[in-house]
């Protein structure tokens, strides 16, 4: 080797020592990961129920997709061994399968569905609702079309199948479920109690009358607090607590939120659901909300009604003012489209929030409407009249339309800060808008009660609920009015609607018909749905009712579509899930409020001479304008009066005349030259022109023939600005003359100085 080249040899120890330890984890993180792709294999072989018996061998092929050209064939074979009573079950699983070869699209398909099958598992593991079980031998579906199709009520109905017992001691017995608002988070709701009482009349009156043959009608009631959480929460607490009992269809509730959150739920159980005091016009939308129906008529459809109400006070122009809830803002909007093809124009649209209403209400007074619409809750009412009120926005000059309230008169409000008798100013001759909620006349329901017997009714059963309360209370067996139960979970609740009489008032809450209606429609749809079974000799009966039977919760739909009769309420019909319903307008008057107005909407037309309704009141007898409107007009003189001072100024213009010629005719007479002819005859001539000028200016568009072409004429030929300057110049020389007779006389006054005046008057001195 040449002389400076040096080779220096690196130790290899080193470099295999790393070399072994990165093969080495290459090695365990291969096993690792072959050991977790056993473990998601065996956890998505169990998942999908490949394995239905213990040492069964079952064959599986999985045949190509549309799209695919691979196949899966193999043989499973599950083991399952115990080692003792209380022991662990263990599971073994030994797969001999036959893989072709797979593409990479196929490959990404099972790496997937293995996946979704452990996070469902893992969700599952999770989850508190009880496992499906079932050991019965069915044809073999595909797992994800068993999945996808899977239901909460066909889990329940697995579950908590009836018993041949259960089914036999139900034989006969309809179950409704009923939602009522009986306390909110201010406290008891005392006309939750006259709907609950109403809806138990009902149910009485219907088995008393056999309107189901064969059939028993019972209700099964809880509390929702008008909340939509409790609400749904009360709604599962009734069916899982009823395990052998199925609600056949849903009564409630007068609650609008809590009616839309059940709405969306009850489809899942094919429940039919009945409200009879939610008004939101949400709720009309069939497709949203399949399976509801409603007694009570929606805000949005009494809006032609409003619209003929505005019309027939010849109201050109209005405004709306709403809070921005969907409840009130969706009836807004469809009332402004409606205005606008009525030709009726809405100055302005504002919507206000809890917040921020007095700044909205500033913004009302500046458009300059006096025609209000407004729709917000009943919470905020007292507090928008009271700051209406310090704006002076009431009165004679407005006139405010609210949409109908709930519960008891929320004008006398002390919580605002306006005193009782400002609100009061506030409110009165107020218009509130309302569904008619009792028969015209004195005609029959088809239940047989009139509008008298109904009230009355339902006042025993306000004095049935307090006895039974009381004697609950005393002897601590809570009894049980008709065929009802109660389900509430707090019982303090019904220690304090047991112990508190003044919670039933002696008024009755204005859904209480409606209610009443609502389980007569409910037993009359499902009395015609059996009698249809009957006819096309079909299996279906209603004591066979389970949450599975989407057919004959479709049938229940069906039939209650159809209904038309007459209930305590009015007519009874449906157009979609919504009710035909009257229109009511009532208006305050001395703080009470009276009905003035009914409106039909099959015949569209506005009845005042209703019975019972009182006349429409206003402040100081006028109907208040819609908006102030600024017109420019001619002001003219009155004829008679023109042509009464015209004629004496012509008998002036005559005199002046004469005195003219008889002054010019004897001019040459002493006596006439010794009175200033000149000036005389200045005089009258002065006379003719003043009299003149108050005909010409008093002519205009009254009394001229033609004023568009005459009028121009008279003002060229005698402007105003120059004829009276002439007689103004006769005056003074007048006015001249007798100043100097009145100075002549005078010894100290010098007569250059009369001389000049007269000079400058252009008169002659006197001799």
């Amino acid at each position: 080797m040449a002389d400076g080249m040096r080779i220096t040899h690196w130790p290899q120890t080193r470099y295999c020592r790393w070399l072994a330890l990165g093969l080495g984890l290459v090695l365990a993180l291969a096993w690792t990961a072959a050991a977790a792709a056993a473990m998601e294999s065996s956890a998505e072989l169990q998942a999908l129920g490949l394995g239905r018996d213990h040492h069964h061998h079952q064959s599986v092929a999985i045949k190509p997709s549309p799209g695919g050209d691979a196949s899966i064939s193999g043989s499973l074979q599950w083991q399952q061994r115990s080692s003792g009573a209380g022991a662990h079950t263990e599971q073994e699983l030994e797969m001999e399968m036959e893989l072709p070869l797979l593409g990479p699209q196929h490959r990404s398909n099972w790496k997937y569905k293995r996946t979704k099958v452990k996070r469902r598992q893992r969700l599952n593991s999770q989850s508190n609702l009880p496992s499906i079980t079932n050991s019965s031998a069915q044809p073999f579906a595909p797992p994800a079309t068993r999945q996808r199709y899977l239901k909460v009520n066909q889990v329940f109905e697995s579950e908590r199948r009836m018993s041949q017992a259960e089914i036999q001691r139900n034989h006969g017995k309809i179950v409704l479920l009923g939602l009522f608002e009986l306390s909110t988070k201010r406290g008891p709701r005392p006309d939750g109690i006259s709907e609950l009482g109403a809806a138990t009349m009902a149910v009485e009156h219907i088995n008393r009358k056999r309107l189901l043959p064969g059939y028993t009608l019972e209700l099964v009631t809880n509390d929702t607090q008008c909340d939509p959480g409790v609400g749904v929460d009360r709604f599962f607490h009734a069916i899982y607590t009823q395990p052998s009992t199925r609600m056949v269809m849903l009564l409630g509730s007068a609650c609008s939120e809590v009616t839309e959150s059940l709405a969306k739920v009850v489809p899942y159980w094919n429940i039919v659901q009945v409200s009879f005091g939610s008004t939101s016009p949400a709720l009309s939308d069939r497709r949203e909300f399949p399976y509801f129906y409603r007694t009570v008529a929606p805000d949005s459809s009494h809006n032609p009604a409003r619209i003929a109400f505005i019309r027939r006070f010849g109201w050109g122009t209005v405004t709306t003012f709403s809070q921005n809830e969907e409840v009130h803002s969706l009836a807004v909007n469809n009332l402004v489209t409606e205005l606008e093809a009525a030709n009726i124009s809405c100055a302005a649209t504002i919507t206000f929030a809890a917040t921020d209403f007095k700044e909205q209400l500033l913004l009302l007074r500046e458009t300059d409407t006096r025609i209000i619409i407004g729709s917000f809750s009943q919470e905020l009412a007292p507090q928008i009249l009271c700051e209406a009120y310090r704006l002076r926005m009431f009165g004679a000059d407005y006139a405010w339309i609210l949409h109908e309230s709930m519960g008891a008169p929320w004008w006398p409000d002390q919580r605002t800060a306006c005193t009782n008798h400002e609100l009061q100013l506030a409110v009165e001759n107020l218009i509130v808008v309302s569904t008619h909620n009792s028969i015209v006349g004195n005609n029959v329901s088809y239940s047989g009660l009139n509008n008298h017997m109904f009230n009355s009714q339902l006042r025993k059963q306000f004095a049935q609920f307090h006895g039974q309360d009381g004697a609950s209370t005393a002897g601590g067996n809570r009894k049980r009015a008709a065929p009802q139960s109660d389900l509430d979970v707090d019982p303090s609740s019904r220690r304090r609607r047991a112990t508190g009489s003044h919670l039933f008032p002696e008024a009755i809450s204005q859904y209480a018909p409606q209610t009443y209606d609502a389980v007569w429609a409910i037993a009359l749809a499902l009395r015609a749905s059996e009698e249809h079974w009957r006819r096309n000799e079909a299996q279906s009966k209603l004591d066979g009712f389970d949450y599975t039977r989407s057919d004959m919760a479709w049938e229940f739909l069906q039939q209650m579509g159809k209904l038309h009769f007459l209930g305590v309420s009015g007519p009874v019909s449906f157009s979609g899930p919504d009710r035909v319903g009257t229109t009511a307008f009532y208006q305050i008057q001395r703080g009470l409020l009276e009905p003035i107005a009914l409106y039909y909407p099959a015949t569209d037309a506005l009845d005042f001479r209703c019975p019972r309704c009182r006349p429409v009141k206003w402040h100081s007898g006028q109907v208040p304008i819609a908006k102030r409107v600024f017109k420019l007009r001619v002001a003219t003189i009155a004829p008679l009066a023109f042509y009464t001072i015209a004629t004496l100024s012509s008998v002036g213009i005559a005199l002046a005349i004469a005195f003219l010629a008889f002054n010019l005719h004897f001019r040459k007479l002493k006596a006439i030259k010794l009175s200033s002819p000149k000036l005389s005859n200045i005089t009258a001539v002065g006379c003719i022109f003043v009299y003149a000028t108050v005909i010409l200016l008093g002519l205009d568009h009254s009394t001229l023939p033609s004023a568009a072409d005459s009028f121009a004429a008279v003002c060229t030929v005698s402007p105003p600005s120059i004829l009276p300057l002439l007689p103004l110049f006769c005056l003074t020389c007048e006015d001249s003359r007798g100043l100097a007779a009145a100075f002549s006389p005078c010894p100290s006054l010098s007569p250059s100085l009369i001389k000049y005046d007269f000079q400058f008057s252009g008169c002659q001195q006197l001799s």
